[in-house]
């Protein structure tokens, strides 16, 4: 159980390094009879989306479209875990869990609260730019805590408290940007709001609708970067968790043994979407109209 945790987790933090360790290169696209060879440079950048409190199960059962979508062309999981121990499993906890790539044993953070935290030794990855000093990182939060603690090294770093469509506006700024950062961070809070005060169930129409507005967000963000004038020679990584599942623990009956793919507050959503690099104008946007302007 333990591995297939780290594995989740370490997929989402080891996809966003190879990103920027990777030096930008030509990629060649040889089209044969359908069209000319043509070789161009491509910038690789990462927009690393976190929805708070979207339990995975239920989001696959919400049938959220730009994720369904997204799903047919990506690396996902609907059962991904938070985290492998039977604790709180607060915010606080596994955001640091998904920004650093360790877990508590490491990095020193529990529940709700970042006092403790080992952050020296194990550092949230926007203190990558010590070792790429060229790369911009920028982090759009609803929550002030995450900004000042996980994404204190981001260039660039604006809050908006419990605020998500402020949150969204400020990234579709930065995404629109000609000077958009290589890593573009994302956190939105609403779907953890609605879950806490009324259910996390995708049966809850309340929590059904925060999912679908996320999705419908997401898919914004998507046409954005579609949008962006140099996006012919840029090739996106899009990748979207959840920090948390619900605040319901399991409790084994007799006989049962405790485990965190039967508690609801560790089944998160993951998934890792790749923009197809296809250096050839009108065959890559109309690839990226088919899948996103839906």
């Amino acid at each position: 159980m333990k591995h297939k945790f780290l594995g989740s987790i370490g997929l989402i933090i080891a996809s966003g390094l190879l990103v920027f360790t990777a030096c930008n290169k030509s990629v060649q696209n040889n089209l044969g009879a359908e069209g000319s060879a043509d070789t161009t440079t491509v910038k690789n950048k990462v927009l690393f989306l976190v929805i708070d409190g979207a339990v995975g199960d239920e989001v696959r059962k919400a049938q959220a479209p730009t994720l369904v979508n997204m799903a047919d062309n990506a690396i996902y999981s609907w059962d991904a875990l938070s985290d492998f121990e039977n604790n709180a499993n607060g915010s606080y906890l596994t955001w640091t869990n998904l920004l650093t790539g360790t877990t508590s044993a490491k990095h020193g953070v529990t529940g709700n609260s970042f006092s403790g935290n080992n952050f020296a030794t194990y550092p949230s990855i926007f203190t990558i730019k010590q070792a790429r000093p060229g790369m911009k990182s920028a982090a759009f939060t609803a929550s002030q805590a995450l900004a000042d603690n996980l994404a204190a090294d981001a260039v660039v770093k604006q809050s908006f408290e419990n605020n998500d469509a402020g949150v969204i506006n400020a990234t579709k700024t930065e995404l629109a940007s000609a000077n958009a950062a290589d890593l573009v961070f994302v956190q939105l809070r609403n779907v953890e709001n609605v879950g806490a005060a009324s259910g996390y169930s995708a049966a809850n129409a309340a929590y059904k609708d925060a999912i679908l507005t996320v999705d419908n967000q997401l898919k914004d963000l998507m046409n954005t970067i579609a949008a962006r004038p140099t996006y012919l020679k840029e090739n996106w990584l899009i990748m979207v968790s959840s920090n948390k599942g619900s605040n319901t623990p399991f409790v084994p009956g007799a006989g049962e043994i405790w485990s965190a793919f039967r508690d609801t507050r560790h089944n998160t959503m993951f998934m890792a979407y790749n923009f197809t690099p296809y250096p050839i104008s009108g065959y890559r946007q109309q690839q990226s109209q088919r899948l996103f302007r839906i």
